[in-house]
């Protein structure tokens, strides 16, 4: 007997950083029309890191009508030290949008990644690697829902290379 697409079957709790990764490497690898990841600054999420931004690109450019969103708390280390990202998100400016949270949400502390509203990485804290890879619109949609409204609260923000990169 299969599961219905909304029951978490493929749901699992991680403690790594390692498993975090991969959790995210995996939620992106299922996305298929819409990316939204929120984090203080990416660093933990290790998007300097060659494969993880092709797993971006591989997504943005699979058809013209997918979208990534990206809110941060701290837009400094996305225009200094991820020059791959940076470069994708220029080339898809039209797909991908980031956005800045204000100071008053800078207590929230959980990151998320999340794909079409059926899949998700939602690590418990920033400092912590404990999180949950969810899978299923039963655990997603209240964290979908939540992105909405941190969105709605946020600025928006265009990086720009580094002169010399």
């Amino acid at each position: 007997m299969t599961q219905p697409s909304s029951e978490p079957a493929e749901s699992k709790i991680f403690a790594s950083e390692s498993d975090y990764r991969a959790a995210i490497d995996a939620t992106l690898q299922l996305a298929e029309h819409e990316v939204r990841i929120f984090d203080a600054d990416l660093n933990r999420m290790v998007f300097s890191d060659a494969g993880r931004v092709a797993l971006l690109a591989a997504f943005i450019t699979g058809h013209a009508s997918r979208r990534l969103k990206i809110v941060l708390h701290d837009v400094e280390l996305l225009t200094l030290r991820l020059p791959r990202l940076v470069a994708l998100i220029g080339r898809h400016v039209h797909q991908i949008e980031i956005r800045k949270t204000p100071d008053h949400l800078h207590h929230l502390a959980d990151p998320v990644v999340l794909a079409d509203e059926i899949h998700g990485v939602h690590r418990f804290h920033f400092d912590h690697p404990r999180g949950k890879k969810m899978a299923g619109i039963i655990e997603v949609h209240p964290l979908w829902q939540r992105f909405d409204e941190l969105w709605g609260a946020s600025e928006h923000f265009t990086p720009t290379s580094p002169a010399g990169l």
